[in-house]
């Protein structure tokens, strides 16, 4: 996920278009660029970005999740009451241009792919389960690994 954050970033940076669909070309410069910096401002605060070095040690999917789900990403068409609502646009609807919505989804779509064995699943397994294992282990491999 934190390559997800980084890849907006990177991509948004470089975007020659503005996101922002006003017809006004100043105006949608000034949205995007206010977009993209409360993007940055936020990943930073979240210590999401920069990127820490993999393997990322001590780090929980479902707390990476809410921090990520907790940026505030807003742009100028968000604070200005007087725009119109916003209209689909490559990310989608909602605030930020869609981008809220854009990160929550993808975040959903990897939670169903982590489906699976939880550590909680062998926490209460008395050590009597492991030994018992170890004891119908054949001899010649328990003899070469001792434990």
């Amino acid at each position: 996920m934190y390559a997800m954050i980084k890849a907006h970033l990177e991509m948004y940076k470089h975007t020659p278009v503005p996101i922002c669909d006003r017809q006004d070309r100043e105006m949608a410069e000034a949205c995007d660029s206010m977009l993209l910096g409360s993007l940055y401002k936020g990943a930073i605060m979240a210590n999401i970005y920069p990127t820490p070095p993999v393997p990322y040690p001590n780090v929980a999917f479902r707390d990476l999740a809410r921090d990520i789900q907790s940026l505030k990403v807003t742009s100028l068409c968000d604070q200005n009451k007087m725009s119109p609502p916003p209209t689909e646009n490559i990310w989608g609807f909602g605030s930020g241009h869609g981008f809220s919505t854009l990160i929550r989804a993808r975040i959903l779509k990897i939670e169903t792919r982590l489906k699976g064995l939880e550590l909680s699943d062998f926490v209460d397994q008395k050590i009597d389960d492991f030994v018992e294992v170890r004891a119908s282990t054949p001899p010649g491999i328990a003899a070469e690994n001792p434990v």
